[in-house]
């Protein structure tokens, strides 16, 4: 019977992944995400609750100030009605 061996390039590459993983974590607040975990009191019925809560700090300007971020107009609704304000494609 023959063994499965899996092949060395896999292995170096399973070896290099903690040190890429550091090398990638550099000053890039832009994608940054910080997770915080706290213990809920349990409901009756031994359920589980979540919450959650997202802050965005983002620079309405880029870098050397040529191009702007408008958000003013943006929104989470599915039947958004700014955009579809005749009733396009709207139920």
């Amino acid at each position: 019977m023959r063994k499965i061996r899996p092949p060395r390039f896999a292995l170096a590459l399973l070896l290099a992944l903690p040190l890429l993983a550091q090398a990638a974590s550099g000053d890039a607040p832009r994608f940054s995400v910080q997770g915080e975990l706290k213990p809920v009191a349990a409901s009756a019925d031994g359920r589980f609750a979540l919450s959650g809560q997202a802050r965005v700090t983002a620079q309405p300007t880029s870098a050397d100030g040529r191009f702007g971020l408008k958000s003013v107009l943006a929104s989470c609704d599915p039947l958004d009605t700014i955009l579809f304000r005749n009733g396009f494609e709207g139920p």
